[in-house]
């Protein structure tokens, strides 16, 4: 299942870009909601001879692994995953009703690489 995920969210990546580019979309940078999108971005750029990031900026959202393995190295955001389960968990056991909007903030760091200029 984890191998189907990767390369769905790789694809998505991929084709998006690709579907600016041939729309005639002028862009500076992305904004990817998980860095395997982000891969997929990064090959896309390559393959269009894009460089990463005199020509386009990256930007990545989890802070995984595949984040430090790129070249150049994918700046993205860091989940407090800690943080977010403990949240997670004090509100189910809180007992309190909440509507249907009700959401839980976490703050998110910025970890800076070389995808960005």
């Amino acid at each position: 299942m984890l191998c189907y995920y990767f390369i769905k969210n790789q694809c998505i990546g991929y084709l998006a870009f690709h579907k600016l580019i041939k729309n005639n979309i002028k862009f500076d940078s992305i904004f990817a909601t998980n860095d395997f999108i982000a891969m997929g971005c990064y090959q896309a750029a390559k393959e269009l001879n894009f460089d990463i990031p005199k020509d386009i900026s990256i930007v990545g959202f989890d802070n995984s692994e595949t984040a430090v393995n790129l070249k150049p190295g994918l700046t993205s955001l860091q989940l407090p995953i800690p943080e977010m389960t403990s949240k997670a968990i004090h509100h189910i056991f809180e007992n309190k009703l909440y509507n249907e909007n009700f959401k839980i903030f976490v703050d998110c760091n910025l970890v800076e690489r070389k995808s960005i200029s």
